[in-house]
């Protein structure tokens, strides 16, 4: 079987340091998945960004009778599950098993044979977007989670990878939706595989992240129920959580730091601490907006900004003399507050003396908020 590699470390099967200590180890029974999704590297033995070496199945059992783990959670290609039905039985910790089915009874007979909860993918927020990246079935997996979540109560979960071109806003409302019919979420951040479709295709930014975690976390906590989206459909105005909304969600346990962002940079967090936590909510609370606006000539604006612009850029059409006067304001706006009126006296006193050409003060403020609503 294969063993995730940080696994591999704790039960001794390789040589390698782990920077915090795993609490559920993560196998991953079959080789050959007869589905095609677009982001996946299973069928060369790499699921996002982790390597899962192969072991010997006895081998890894009597390691795993030894250990300190707490989970064990059983990860199936379509060729897996034989395995994993008899495998499930022999672990000597709570078991997880995450499986792409359609299929009731066989959920039903991997909780007869031992498993603790089960985990059904959605993975892309919508249909539209399943379609896309070829995983396909999305209408067909909800309503199996539906249907096996009234039957075992809190003991079904379902992925959903963050990046994939959902808007925050689909991803809230489904999450809403999950919660409402009693199914765990578990979030992952879209990483691209070398050799697949989507290799070439960015992780999602940090701060979107973070605004999901948020609101994954005053969902799951029903902290917060009604929620407010900007005109990119980003969510704005949400309350400020705990730092558990930061950490790997998923089965009890779940602590798979890496499995979807580099130890430099991690998304998810086994445990939070002041710094990290605060650095989490600030890029939760930063925002980023790009605007074009055609006053006499035209104006192009991108912004980043939190409560105060962070970082701005002023390009188009028009002309303003002296030239470097536009890179003056530019330093006036970062650190202003998204205020209208406050950046409109500070274009003004920036234009004051200079010579502008195809814009007014009101033009280009005007252009800046549109790029931050």
């Amino acid at each position: 079987m294969k063993v995730s590699f940080g696994t591999a470390i704790k039960l001794g099967l390789t040589n390698g340091r782990l920077s915090y200590d795993p609490k559920t180890a993560y196998l991953l029974l079959g080789s050959n998945c007869k589905f095609h999704c677009s982001y996946c590297g299973i069928n060369s033995s790499q699921i996002a960004r982790v390597r899962w070496p192969d072991y010997p199945s006895k081998v890894v059992i009597d390691k795993l009778k030894q250990a300190n783990f707490k989970r064990v959670c059983l990860q199936l290609s379509s060729d897996g599950i034989d395995e994993a039905l008899d495998l499930v039985g022999k672990l000597p910790f709570p078991r997880s098993v995450c499986i792409r089915t359609k299929d009731l009874e066989r959920i039903k007979t991997f909780f007869s044979s031992g498993a603790d909860t089960v985990a059904i993918p959605l993975d892309a927020v919508t249909p539209e977007i399943s379609r896309q990246v070829k995983r396909g079935e999305w209408f067909e997996t909800l309503e199996l989670l539906k249907t096996a979540a009234n039957l075992f109560p809190k003991r079904i979960w379902t992925h959903l990878i963050i990046g994939l071109g959902e808007k925050e806003e689909e991803t809230v409302h489904l999450m809403q939706r999950l919660h409402t019919l009693g199914v765990g979420i578990s979030l992952f951040s879209f990483v691209p595989v070398s050799g697949t479709p989507l290799e070439h295709q960015s992780h999602p930014s940090i701060n979107s992240y973070r605004r999901i975690q948020i609101a994954r976390w005053l969902i799951e906590n029903e902290a917060q129920s009604k929620f407010e989206f900007n005109s990119r459909g980003e969510l704005v105005n949400f309350s400020t959580p705990s730092r558990d909304a930061f950490l790997t969600c998923g089965c009890k346990d779940c602590d798979r730091l890496y499995y979807d962002s580099s130890p430099t940079h991690p998304y998810n967090f086994p445990e939070v601490n002041e710094e990290q936590y605060q650095k989490a909510v600030n890029e939760a609370k930063t925002w980023r907006g790009k605007s074009t606006y055609k006053a006499e000539k035209l104006i192009r604006v991108k912004v980043e900004y939190s409560a105060r612009i962070t970082k701005i850029n002023i390009t188009g059409d028009f002309f303003l003399y002296p030239e470097k006067q536009i890179e003056k304001i530019e330093r006036a706006l970062s650190g202003a507050p998204v205020d209208k009126k406050i950046i409109n006296e500070i274009i003004s006193e920036g234009l004051e003396g200079a010579k502008p050409f195809g814009f007014s003060s009101e033009d280009l403020t005007f252009a800046i908020m549109e790029a931050i609503k």
